[in-house]
């Protein structure tokens, strides 16, 4: 997933580049079915979206039925659909592609609600998946799982960072530009940079190498913490990446990151206090030390109403300490939801 943020560079700066052993982030399967999901959400006509997601899960309206579908719409899908599930449209459907198609229907509604109202982009995202039931998708492949679940993350930080970028944009600026950078041009050049995992690297050797994202849950991962062999395993994986380097190797590490659109401060790897000084030349003074935020100035009890300038008022059901600080659990009237939200980040206001 961190190749997200250095293809929108490379793309920007227009440097070519080539991925080793894997695809470009945006032609990845599970970031073209969000995508999917927000085009049909915002363009109730683009059928090529509607025919990606509509069994995304399976719900047996097979291309048939789509054709039908198709062939009954005269601007909007969804609309169509929901007059077939009204009865109002006479499509004879089974007991379980009306289940389905109610379900899609609702999901795709959901989006457009908040499309409606201008909500940020990453919520929509967020709803996207949370109402698709996508994460359950995710598990039918648990080898490719995780890696997936941090590619949908990823993609809520680029919604984040370009909303920050592009304070008018709408989510038909944001389609358009992801459309663009998930059709690059294929590169054939030998004097271009290439992208790899430390894995595909195993063999190769570069002049200058850079292994980046030395931090602490990412180099070494989260799963691996607290079980000593799979520790060593990570040890072992950096010092095959340190020796792909002939003459520069660069290590890096990012002091804070977007993670399911919230900022969350890093701490450098472990790996990287591990290598005697007299071989580093460090190009920040900070290099080592953490980054630290400011604590919430406020503290709330459950039961305190609240305000939060995106999702309106709410009541704290529960106050409680996590990785990145004080969390609360809010109940917001506007849909009846339940967000938990990091105190240092969420700027809840008393009511």
């Amino acid at each position: 997933f961190q190749s997200r943020a250095f293809e929108d560079a490379l793309l920007k700066e227009n440097i070519p580049y080539i991925i080793v052993g894997g695809v470009s982030f945006y032609m990845r399967r599970e970031i073209k079915d969000m995508l999917a999901f927000l085009r049909i959400a915002s363009e109730g006509a683009d059928f090529l979206a509607f025919s990606r997601t509509i069994n995304l899960p399976k719900r047996g309206i097979g291309p048939a039925t789509q054709a039908k579908i198709r062939q009954a719409t005269h601007e909007d899908l969804i609309h169509t659909c929901a007059e077939i599930l009204a009865g109002t449209i006479p499509i004879k459907l089974s007991q379980r592609q009306l289940h389905g198609l109610k379900q899609y229907v609702g999901a795709i509604q959901a989006v457009r609600h908040l499309i409606h109202n201008s909500a940020p982009i990453h919520e929509m995202i967020e709803e996207t998946i949370e109402r698709t039931g996508y994460r359950d998708l995710l598990k039918e492949d648990p080898e490719t799982m995780q890696d997936r679940e941090q590619n949908l993350e990823e993609l809520i930080s680029k919604a984040v960072e370009w909303q920050e970028e592009n304070e008018e944009g709408t989510l038909f600026g944001f389609l358009e530009e992801l459309l663009l950078k998930g059709s690059p041009d294929q590169t054939h050049e030998a004097d271009c940079l290439r992208l790899m995992t430390l894995h595909n690297g195993k063999g190769l050797e570069f002049d200058v190498t850079f292994l980046v994202g030395m931090e602490e849950e990412l180099f070494p991962h989260a799963n691996s913490l607290g079980d000593f062999e799979s520790l060593e395993e990570e040890r072992r994986l950096c010092y095959v990446g340190m020796t792909r380097a002939r003459d520069y190797l660069y290590l890096t590490a990012a002091r804070t990151r977007y993670l399911w659109g919230t900022l969350r401060p890093m701490r450098p790897s472990r790996f990287l206090s591990e290598i005697p000084e007299e071989y580093l030349k460090k190009h920040h003074k900070e290099m080592f030390s953490p980054y630290e935020f400011e604590e919430a100035s406020t503290a709330f009890q459950p039961g305190d109403s609240v305000y939060h300038k995106d999702f309106g008022k709410g009541i704290v059901q529960k106050a409680y300490q996590t990785s990145l600080g004080l969390t609360y659990d809010v109940l917001f009237a506007e849909g009846n939801d339940t967000r938990s939200l990091v105190a240092k980040y969420a700027k809840l206001a008393k009511l």
